[in-house]
């Protein structure tokens, strides 16, 4: 709920939004449901497959803009997210930013992405993943001729540093 919560409060609101629920057994499509007057909202929902690959190409291959932002359930944005990456997209592909943790006890840390260098291909495989997914905007087309995520279970909890690395060989216009 506070995820979505987070995306009404968005200051810059043409977007939609796309629940891939990869089959959890708690009351996420009621939550989504109660989001429907408020939200461009659609609600997948598929057998719990063991990773997140399957549902973020599901959300991709169904989304009908031309920029995808990844949002996991436990995670939300600031009311000015969007805002301020769109005025980027006009000039990169892909456009990324730290996150900031707020634990249980109620401690924040801000999580810092690695500023890539050029060339970011030799960047991602020499020093490893530098992007927090929910701190991701990129061009679906870009995601689509990358190959999506990988489904394969080996990749499990490094598909997405899998991804950029595949991104990374198509673009270098990658924005920190």
């Amino acid at each position: 709920q506070r995820c979505l919560t987070s995306l009404v409060s968005q200051t810059y609101n043409r977007f939609e939004v796309l629940v891939c629920d990869d089959g959890s057994t708690d009351d996420t499509k009621e939550i989504v449901e109660a989001f429907r007057n408020q939200l461009s909202i659609r609600y997948f929902w598929e057998p719990n497959w063991g990773g997140p690959a399957r549902p973020r190409n599901k959300g991709i291959a169904e989304a009908a803009y031309d920029w995808i932002c990844f949002l996991d359930s436990d995670d939300w944005w600031y009311p000015n997210k969007l805002a301020e990456c769109i005025p980027h997209t006009d000039n990169y592909d892909l456009i990324y930013h730290d996150l900031d943790i707020h634990t249980k006890s109620g401690m924040q840390e801000v999580k810092k992405c690695r500023g890539l260098t050029k060339p970011l291909l030799r960047d991602l495989v020499i020093n490893g993943n530098g992007l927090l997914n929910s701190g991701v905007m990129v061009k679906k087309d870009l995601i689509k001729n990358a190959g999506g995520f990988s489904e394969d279970k080996n990749l499990i909890a490094v598909e997405d540093a899998d991804l950029w690395i595949k991104v990374a060989l198509l673009t270098d216009k990658f924005y920190y």
